[in-house]
């Protein structure tokens, strides 16, 4: 839901892959080896894949989460 909130408008395996990229950082770092991932300019550039929608989800997301999920939206 967080990532829907960003404008990422994808399911919960979405939000795994990404969490999944983070675990690979991290042990990469962790390894002394992240350096490796980086270009010339030394940024290091990932992708996760948006596999899933969270449409069929929403449901689940307002009965399980507590309100401070959900704030207001408000058009600018």
């Amino acid at each position: 839901m967080a990532l829907s909130r960003e404008g990422l408008i994808c399911g919960p395996s979405s939000g795994f892959n990404l969490q999944g990229l983070y675990q690979y950082l991290q042990k990469r770092q962790m390894d002394g080896t992240l350096q490796d991932l980086a270009e010339s300019d030394g940024q290091i550039h990932c992708v996760f894949i948006c596999c899933d929608l969270p449409y069929q989800y929403l449901d689940d997301y307002f009965r399980k989460l507590g309100l401070e999920h959900f704030r207001p939206i408000i058009n600018d």
